[in-house]
């Protein structure tokens, strides 16, 4: 929010990368949570639609961090 506030609302490339920034930590905290290890990850979907490019973007980004 503070990133955001700066600039006076939510701008798209900003947002991907804060988004970059948190997702591996968020995503070993929930991992670690669950009992569950990377090694037994198969598969990482990610939304796909006309609106949500930047959301595509930043999984596919995750996805290729966790190889």
């Amino acid at each position: 929010m503070e990133t955001h506030a700066k600039t006076g609302g939510v701008i798209p490339e900003i947002a991907a990368r804060q988004q970059l920034t948190y997702m591996i930590p968020v995503l070993e905290q929930a991992l670690e949570e669950a009992n569950v290890s990377f090694d037994t990850i198969d598969a990482v979907a990610t939304p796909m639609a006309q609106d949500s490019l930047v959301r595509f973007l930043v999984g596919v980004e995750t996805a290729r961090r966790l190889q």
